[in-house]
């Protein structure tokens, strides 16, 4: 490929050009797999991602390694990078579903100090809290009501970790995270840390579209005295709603689907009457219809093929088509 001289070819055939002479990955080489282990010794290998979603299903990642700090993501980082190994990361693989063939690639989790929270600064009734990407929802929304910080109860029952919530611009009714977010530090694709303010953060409804292969380290969350409690309460109460009017008990991915605007995704696909429709081990929620639950050792392929049942159903009946709200990796069976 150096070889060649592509200067005749616009900028848009070139990349075409290239992008169709690189090869596809299959797979970690013996080689790479020992440079692996050797540089980063607690990495598994074949590991199962039932365990690692919460829907519970799909195939084994090639590689799987818990990052315990920057300095050991950025090492790993340039070795991917320079290895051209793909690589994928997941906070409580909430938002996450793994094809049953498995992911090629190395799939990262990221714990130890990426899962350290405090506040940095106060001023007036303003706490500015700096939080690991690898900090889960759930503890931070409590953490904040025992601390009397209010702004955070947005994110009352949203599974999953901070760095996921950016990058999906995670919410509820009331709000969405980058209300509180103030600045987001980063690696790019070329391993350099950078911090942004939020006005520079290109958020959208459940999106964040920031450069393809950006990992979010921390985020610096701006949230407000709460002395009377009045955030913890609704809490308690959105807490309680959302066990009246969601499957908590039961394994999935939390809404597979985007609303699309102007109605929710759950009425477009009750209207259409898919509730409790089944395919193999899956079936859509009685409680919430934008649900997928995983009831009786569903494959991956099982809640896929719902999904575009899903798609097609609510299509047809509204004219609606949905967007998946959910990340779907790895390769067919």
């Amino acid at each position: 490929m150096q070889d060649l001289d592509l200067s005749f070819l616009s900028p848009r055939e070139r990349a075409r050009f290239l992008k169709e002479e690189q090869t596809e990955f299959t797979g970690l080489s013996s080689e790479q797999k020992r440079e692996l282990e050797k540089a980063f010794p607690a990495i598994r290998f074949q590991e199962s991602m039932k365990a690692h979603t919460t829907l519970g299903v799909g195939g084994k990642a090639e590689a799987y390694v818990e990052v315990q700090s920057v300095e050991m993501l950025k090492s790993l980082f340039e070795f991917l990078k320079d290895s051209n190994i793909p690589y994928y990361l997941i906070g409580k693989g909430s938002n996450t579903l793994v094809r049953d063939g498995g992911v090629k690639g190395v799939v990262i989790q990221l714990l130890g100090d990426f899962q350290e929270y405090k506040v940095e600064q106060e001023s007036g009734d303003d706490v500015f809290v700096s939080v690991g990407a690898g900090v889960s929802t759930l503890k931070l929304v409590r953490w904040a009501n025992e601390q009397h910080l209010a702004g955070i109860e947005r994110l009352s029952g949203v599974p999953g970790t901070l760095g996921g919530n950016i990058l999906t611009n995670a919410g509820t009714h009331i709000g969405s995270i980058d209300e509180i977010v103030e600045e987001v530090t980063m690696l790019d694709k070329h391993g350099k840390e950078m911090t942004q303010k939020v006005k520079s953060i290109p958020f959208e409804y459940r999106r964040c579209k920031l450069p393809r292969g950006t990992i979010v380290l921390k985020a610096l969350l701006k949230l407000q005295k709460d002395p009377e409690g009045k955030a913890a309460q609704h809490f308690k109460e959105l807490m309680e709603r959302r066990r009246e009017t969601q499957p908590i008990s039961q394994k999935s991915s939390g809404c597979m689907f985007k609303n699309d605007g102007k109605q929710a995704a759950a009425k477009l696909i009750d209207e259409a009457g898919l509730k409790g429709v089944r395919v193999g081990g899956a079936r859509i929620s009685d409680v919430h219809a934008n649900y997928i639950v995983n009831e009786a050792n569903a494959s991956a392929r099982d809640v896929i093929v719902l999904m575009g049942l899903v798609r097609d159903r609510v299509r047809q009946h509204s004219g609606v088509v949905l967007e998946n709200e959910i990340f779907i990796l790895g390769e067919e069976k």
